[in-house]
Formats: C-alpha cells, structure tokens, sequence
C-alpha cells in the first residue's frame, strides 16, 4: 500500500510539472504581453492544478464502490480456492495451476469471476494510471512551448494523416501551425523579483540590412551600466543586439557563445547590485540556476527562436485524444478477440458483461477525458488569444514619403538645401559631391544652393530626414498623394504587411515577383523541433495564399528558388493554384566556372480561376 500512495504521489507530481508548463506558470513573474493576461486567471488556473483535479480524481475513485466490491469478491473466492486445494492451486498472478479442479463449482466461480473482471487495481493504481495517462497524451504533443500535430493512430501505425480522399494530398508536420517568427523580435522584457520590478531595456539595435549576410549577432547586456531607482523600486538592465567585437569573439569563442555571454553578464550584474536588497532575489540560486540567469536565457532565445500557432488547437487535441481514448485506455481489439474465442455455450454464459469493457477501463477512460477535455478547454483560451493577436491588423508604427524634387515646390527648397541628413544620403546613394563643372552656381557646393537643387530634379526627397512639421506641409500639397506616388514600400513582418494592403489592393494587382528563402544550409529556416522543410512550407504557404488576394483575375505569380526547396514549392503553388493554372518552369544556370550547376526556378500560375 505504501508503495502505491508513493506511486500515485510520483504520478500526480510528475502530471503537475507538465501542467506548470503548458499553462507558464514558472513565469507568472512576467509582466508583458499574453503574461499578462495570463496572470488574470494564474491563480484559477493553479487553485485548479493543486487541488481541482486531484480531488476530481479522488471524488470520482471514492464513488464508485462497486470496483471495490468486485476486487473484494475475487480475492474473497481466491482465499476460498486456496483454502480448499492448496496455495499451490493459483500462480502468483492469481491463474489456475492444477486443471484437474477447474470444473468444481467453487473454482468455476473464480474463474469466471476473474475473467469477467480481470484483475481489478487497487483505488491507488486505479488513481496513478489516470495520471499517467493524462501525462502520456499532453507530453505527446507537447513540445518546449508548441504544440506539434503529431497524429497518432494506433500501436502498430503510429502516425496518420487527416485525408479526406482526395488524388493527390500534400501535407507536412507543421501544416496545422501558423509560422510566426520569421527574424528578430526586438522589444523590453520586464519580470518581477519579489516586489521590484526588473527591466532589460533594449537600447541599439543592428541588424542585417537588405538581405546581406555579415557576422552573427547577438544580446549583450551592458552589465556595468545596471542602475537601481529605489524610489520606483526598479531595475534597469541595458542591451544591445549586434556582432561581437574582436576583443568579444577572443573571449567568448567556441560553441554556446550566447550561454558564455549570459553567464559572464550575471556576475557582472549581480556584483552592480552588491548594495540593494534585490541583489539576494536576483541571485538566489535553485535547482542550479538564478532567477536573473534564467530570465536572462528566456529573454535571448524568445527574441532569436522562430515559434507556432496553432490554427486550432481545441479541435486538434480534442479529436486526439478520442483516439488515444480507444486505443491507449480501452483495448477494444482485446474485447473483439476475448469475444471472438468463446464457446457458443461460454458466450451465452458471458453474453451480459463480454461486450462491455469492465468497470475499471470505463472508469478510467470517463477520467481521462473529463480531466482532458478541462486542460484543453484552458489551453485553447490561449493559444486562441494568441491567435488573434498574431492575425489582427497591426498599427503602423510610422510612415515616410520618397518624391523627386521636381514634384517637390520650391518654398521649400531653402530648408532642403540646409538638411545636414538628406545630404549626407544623397552622397552616399548619388555621389553628388562630384558634381562639378556646371553652370555657374550649379556646382555642389555645401550649403547646396537652390540653383543646385533645380539643377537636379531627379534627387529623391526622403521624408524620414525631416520634422512632422515639413512632412505635413509637404503632404498638404498634394490633392491626389496616391496618383502623385508611384510605390509603396512596408518595412515589417511580411504576413502582417501583406494583411494590412490585403483590401486596399485586392484583385488588383497583375503581376507578383517573390523572392523567398532558399532555405539552404547557409540561411535555413530553423525550428528546434528540425521541422525544417515543414517549417519552410508553413512560413510560405501562409505568405503565397494572401498573396493570390491581390492579383487580377489574368495576373501572374513568379517564384524564384533553388533546387532545395524547389520540389516542395512546385507542389504547394499547384495545390494553392490549381495544376491547370501553371505557366511552366524557366532554368538559369549560375557558377558555370566552378563546376556546377544552381536551378533557380521561377514558376507562373495564372489565376483566372480564382476570380
């Protein structure tokens, strides 16, 4: 028995680990986006780990005595038998030994008994096998943070794909997900230590421009520069996201640069913080990790690790686990073979009780699925809340015009002429310090003279150089600002981009260029489950089918890729298109020189189908 309750704690311990996990309750501390609205219900959600569910549990063991009465009549007839033949007439699993008893009235009763009943469990066991059961599906799917649709069938065929009988059917690991990170997510990071408020203020940030790779970059807190304001009782940590300078890369060579730099900032921190009283909170180490270092590596990889949502999470673990029901918890194959075996006498003996499984399975099973069904319920609300903050149209955070000067008027070319910022572009992209020769007063001269800017109609204005002031008398001079600007450009997460033109520009526009990742082994997409061609074809698929909103009933789609992801995008533009829609393939060769060929495939889908 003692071994049982210590069975039955360890389950129950073990389910209320993972529980901690799928709900974040390891980061109530936190203070900022889906954290915060998780703390509204944390206290209902862990009053509901601690003490709902196993007393569901223990209530529902409690009332159902007649497994008990069932257990307690066996291993009444079983001493019987045993008195009246021997202790050597049963095994230790409680089956007959001697055969030459088994038509005795009293052993018939035993066995038929035993058979009917199986071996029922003790309310300890019955009680660790819910738990268990529980743990088994949720830790299935459950992955560091995502829930992945891995769909079990059955024992022998342990995954199966939801088709519909369809010819021909495309389908990947992450094809129910919504892929969400497709680069760095910059933003502060704010937890609580005891009551003082904790801020990683992210200062600078520099990040790889135009698609051009350069040196790896990472968050180096500036540990010496922690400050501590008692008066808001707050601390601040400064960061910057970049490269590593030389002195840095000497320091921190060699694998987990990221962990090297963490572990070298906490020191540093904590040792900034010698005098205040939040230094022992921050620094209390447990189970080998301090609340700062723990906060600091879950900072890191949340801005660096691309993660999922799930389109529909409830539906998905609902229909997963009516499956892991009848095939983990009710063996109904053994009750078709139980029943297939009988005599036709020994049918008729059994013909109330065979065709149901016993009283111990459907308790079980009822559990497990009432227990089940209320932590998905629960999960569902967040991944749901999540959901529609990922697809609601985002605010645009800031806007700026490009014009060429002729369309600029010339009032305002005085205070053009004396913008240090547009001048200093304007080299960079023009080169208009070699201008020289001209017309007299046409020379580039600093100050630029006004001559020189009608000289040169063709320089682009960027508004970004300038106060909102210039910037809204600028725009007020334009009647029709849509006609008067030839092209829009959105510096933002691409889905969320493309959301926000979707009704503006839909069925408008006749041709769309894409340039995707190639997804090679030099920029891959990266999933810490190694999803990565599944990965890939979430992020796309997403991104092309808001796409085909925009065109024409008659315009066209061109991809360019390589041969690495060239099979897997053929197949998803056919199934988001229609085969009969394909314009066909065009193959240019590259890096003749050394030996090789590089396919990039450009593949046009007409759409007229679809209007």
């Amino acid at each position: 028995m003692q071994q049982d309750q210590n069975n039955i704690s360890d389950s129950l311990q073990k389910l209320q680990n993972l529980l901690q996990k799928l709900f974040r309750a390891d980061n109530a501390d936190l203070d900022f986006g889906i954290y915060r609205i998780i703390n509204h219900r944390r206290q209902i959600i862990q009053d509901y780990i601690d003490e709902e569910l196993p007393n569901i549990v223990e209530e529902t063991l409690d009332g159902n005595t007649e497994i008990e009465s069932d257990r307690e009549k066996l291993t009444d007839l079983k001493t019987r038998v045993k008195d009246a033949f021997g202790d050597d007439v049963l095994d230790a699993d409680g089956n007959l030994i001697d055969e030459t008893v088994k038509e005795r009235p009293l052993v018939k009763d035993y066995l038929n008994l035993k058979k009917q009943i199986g071996s029922p469990q003790t309310r300890n066991q019955r009680s660790d096998n819910v738990f268990n059961h529980l743990y088994t599906f949720f830790s299935r799917y459950y992955d560091n943070g995502d829930f992945i649709p891995r769909r079990r069938y059955s024992k022998t065929e342990r995954y199966t794909v939801p088709y519909n009988g369809e010819e021909v059917y495309l389908h990947w690991a992450n094809r129910d997900q919504y892929y969400v990170k497709s680069g760095e997510h910059f933003s502060d990071y704010k937890f609580k230590a005891g009551n003082t408020t904790v801020i990683f203020d992210l200062r600078d940030v520099d990040i790889e421009k135009d698609n051009v790779k350069g040196d790896k970059r990472f968050f180096i807190p500036l540990s010496a520069e922690t400050k501590y304001n008692s008066e808001t009782d707050e601390v601040s940590i400064p960061f910057e996201y970049r490269p590593l300078t030389d002195e840095e890369k000497k320091l921190y060579k060699g694998n987990n640069q990221q962990d090297k730099i963490i572990n070298t900032a906490e020191k540093v921190i904590l040792n900034q913080l010698d005098n205040y009283h939040i230094q022992s909170e921050l620094g209390h180490e447990k189970e080998n990790l301090t609340p700062l270092k723990k906060h600091l590596q879950t900072y890191t990889r949340r801005n660096t690790a691309d993660f999922f949502i799930h389109k529909n999470l409830k539906k998905f673990l609902n229909r997963e686990l009516d499956v892991y029901i009848k095939n983990e918890v009710i063996p109904l194959t053994d009750l078709i073979l139980t029943k297939h075996f009988l005599t036709r006498e020994r049918e008729r003996e059994y013909s109330n009780s065979i065709l149901l499984p016993n009283n111990s399975w459907l308790e079980t099973a009822q559990l497990v699925h009432r227990l089940a069904s209320q932590i998905i319920d629960f999960l569902a609300h967040i991944e749901e809340f999540q959901k529609r903050l990922w697809l609601k149209k985002k605010f645009v955070l800031s806007t700026d015009y490009c014009f060429t000067l002729d369309r600029v008027p010339e009032e305002f070319y005085p205070e053009i002429a004396k913008n240090d910022a547009q001048l200093e572009e304007w080299k960079n992209l023009f080169a208009i310090d070699e201008i020289t020769n001209t017309t007299v007063g046409t020379d580039y001269t600093e100050p630029l003279t006004i001559d020189f800017l009608k000289e040169n109609p063709n320089l682009v204005l960027d508004t970004c150089h300038f106060d909102s002031d210039f910037k809204d008398r600028l725009i007020g001079c334009f009647g029709d600002l849509d006609n008067e600007t030839d092209g829009l450009l959105i510096h933002g997460e691409n889905f969320q981009g493309l959301n926000l033109l979707t009704e503006k520009y839909r069925e408008a526009v006749k041709a769309i260029y894409i340039d995707p990742p190639y997804n090679t082994k030099g920029s891959p997409i990266l999933y810490k489950n190694n999803y990565k061609d599944s990965s890939w074809l979430s992020l796309m698929t997403t991104r092309i089918s808001t796409s085909r909103e925009f065109l024409v009933p008659t315009g066209t789609l061109c991809a360019a890729i390589d041969e690495v992801e060239a099979p897997n995008l053929w197949h998803l533009l056919q199934k988001l298109f229609g085969k009969e829609n394909e314009l066909g393939i065009a193959v240019v060769c590259t890096n003749i020189q050394v030996g090789f060929l590089l396919l990039q495939i450009e593949s046009q889908f007409h759409t007229n189908c679809y209007h």
